[in-house]
């Protein structure tokens, strides 16, 4: 079975937050940069609270100092990824002009072949970790920092593809 699909900048920008979102130091680095962002200000704050407050910590202040730490925790969360995502699009960009092209995808019995005007590849079921899928695309999944994406705009309609994922499924559990 083989499905054709154009290779657009917002599909390159998925594949940047799909391996954001499962590589293990990608995601402690996210998440040492969000704790930095959010602790630093607060204890600066808190400093600030304990200096010109008269009466101490009140609950006022907790507070605040509580609804600041969740509210710059979640806006560096989001920053930090978005900020990761352009970079990688731009660098892919700059580093492959061929990169915005049309992609084909074929299961064969030995993986499945991959291919765009510049070459072909086949990725054997051996090199594909998991099969994988969210609402707007299938994850063919080659380690914690490689991963082929195909969109699921790509197939006409649902019968076409279950049996898609049907075939993939014969040689490849999805996760």
């Amino acid at each position: 079975m083989t499905v054709t699909f154009p290779i657009g900048v917002e599909d390159i920008a998925a594949t940047a937050r799909y391996i954001a979102s499962i590589n293990p130091k990608l995601k402690w680095h996210f998440r040492r940069l969000q704790l930095l962002c959010a602790i630093v200000p607060n204890v600066l704050l808190l400093v600030l609270l304990l200096m010109n407050s008269e009466n101490g910590l009140q609950f006022q202040h907790v507070t605040l100092l509580i609804g600041s730490l969740i509210l710059i925790y979640a806006f560096a969360k989001y920053f930090f990824q978005a900020q990761y995502v352009r970079q990688v699009v731009a660098h892919t960009l700059k580093q492959n002009p061929n990169a915005l092209t049309e992609m084909t995808c074929t299961i064969q019995s030995d993986g499945v072949m991959c291919s765009t005007p510049q070459g072909s590849n086949l990725l054997r079921w051996a090199d594909i970790k998991a099969v994988e899928q969210d609402m707007a695309y299938i994850y063919l999944v080659l380690s914690e920092i490689s991963a082929v994406l195909i969109p699921k705009k790509t197939f006409k309609d649902g019968d076409e593809f279950d049996a898609f994922m049907g075939r993939l499924r014969k040689y490849k559990p999805t996760n």
